[in-house]
């Protein structure tokens, strides 16, 4: 969690992220697979191959979610040092949809 951090856009925040990661592989693909809102609040998930870590000389793949909350910044990821089959890679995107923010937002029986 970043607490007190608010980007203007969680695009901006995927934007700098992506940054970050591509000066540290030799070669990077990066995209954003979706964004929406889930129980109130703004969330994206993206998705980052490094084809060579440069501290580890090891390829790298990434799935990472955001979600904007109330007074935080809240961000999960998975990395894999080997490419994900889909099995790994599904079983991921349902686990992703449990990582929530409760607050001011909503109400819902989970957050309580």
């Amino acid at each position: 969690a970043f607490i007190g951090y608010r980007p203007e856009t969680l695009e901006s925040f995927a934007t700098r992220f992506m940054q970050a990661v591509i000066e540290e592989c030799s070669g990077s693909d990066q995209e954003i697979i979706w964004s929406d809102i889930q129980y109130g609040y703004d969330f994206l998930v993206l998705a980052i191959t490094c084809q060579e870590n440069l501290n580890t000389g090891l390829p790298e793949w990434m799935i990472v979610k955001a979600i904007q909350g109330d007074d935080a910044l809240y961000v999960v990821q998975k990395a894999w040092k080997n490419a994900p089959n889909d099995v790994e890679l599904d079983g991921w995107f349902e686990e992703l949809k449990s990582f929530i923010v409760c607050g001011k937002n909503n109400d819902y029986s989970m957050c309580s």
